[in-house]
């Protein structure tokens, strides 16, 4: 995994664990719930990279961030945590 975790590894996660079903078109600026992602969605795909990745992702920030910016916290394991970039 030398490239580290890409945004098509995000896209792949969210249609094979997450049951996301609209990857036809990936903006990596839109937030999980602009891609249409439900709470309880954007909660399995916090079980997935935290048990996954070992990615604190808090529940409260993940709903505002961008899809780049899930990818950026997973590596960056540093902080493990989700900044989000989004405009509120």
């Amino acid at each position: 995994m030398s490239a580290g975790f890409t945004l098509d590894d995000l896209t792949e996660l969210l249609t094979t664990k997450v049951g996301w079903t609209n990857p036809g078109s990936v903006d990596p600026t839109a937030t999980l719930t602009e891609v249409g992602l439900d709470s309880l969605a954007v909660l399995e795909l916090q079980c997935v990279l935290e048990d996954g990745y070992a990615t604190l992702l808090p529940e409260d920030e993940l709903f505002d961030a961008s899809l780049a910016d899930v990818v950026a916290s997973v590596n960056h394991n540093n902080t493990n945590t989700v900044t989000a970039t989004a405009g509120g």
